[in-house]
């Protein structure tokens, strides 16, 4: 008679148990040997962090035109800077300046280096490794006195937003802008 009732019970049990619907119906689990890892239900993402976190600067024609600069750079810094190879026209009558320092740091160098002329201003980025190779460069700002190009910038963190206004270009919209970030490579990439 015991076992009469166990066994109406389990049954009783197993009926309540039963569904017709495939979700309620209950999975036996699997066995696992050997140690118990758990797997998080939202697993953790791995984001790369920016390399570098850049010095904030604006510019513009007020900020560039305002900034006071040092003494320009002689023909061994010019050297040192490549400056060949982030500015293919020569004159004698251009002064380069380190217009400012960006970042410094675990072998690299980010700099902004500026070039004066009564007539126009440019400002590159530029990043350099240990040995001060350039790596990279950008031109980060543009004015001259016909005003038919402007470049003007705008940095933040690990993020350089360009803004071009070209007078001559015929689109719709004469103003475009880009948004660089440097890789882990240093090296500057579009967004």
């Amino acid at each position: 008679m015991k076992r009469y009732f166990l066994f109406s019970g389990m049954l009783i049990a197993m009926i309540a148990c039963n569904s017709n619907n495939p979700e309620e119906t209950a999975v036996p689990a699997k066995v696992q040997k050997g140690p118990l890892i758990e797997v998080p239900e939202n697993p953790v993402k791995i984001v790369q962090k920016d390399s570098i976190l850049l010095k904030d600067v604006e510019l513009n024609e007020k900020t560039v035109s305002g900034k006071k600069n040092v003494s320009p750079l002689d023909k061994t810094q010019q050297k040192k800077y490549s400056i060949r190879k982030l500015d293919n026209v020569e004159s004698d009558g251009f002064r380069y300046f380190i217009y400012d320092t960006l970042y410094s740091g675990n072998g690299t160098t980010v700099l902004l280096i500026s070039r004066t002329w009564p007539e126009e201003n440019i400002v590159w980025l530029t990043i350099y490794d240990p040995a001060m190779n350039l790596l990279d460069l950008q031109q980060v700002y543009y004015d001259n006195s016909e005003g038919s190009l402007n470049v003007e910038s705008s940095i933040r963190n690990n993020q350089v937003k360009i803004t071009t206004d070209n007078a001559y270009d015929e689109s719709a919209n004469s103003t475009k802008t880009v948004t660089w970030y440097i890789n882990s490579k240093n090296k500057l990439v579009k967004k």
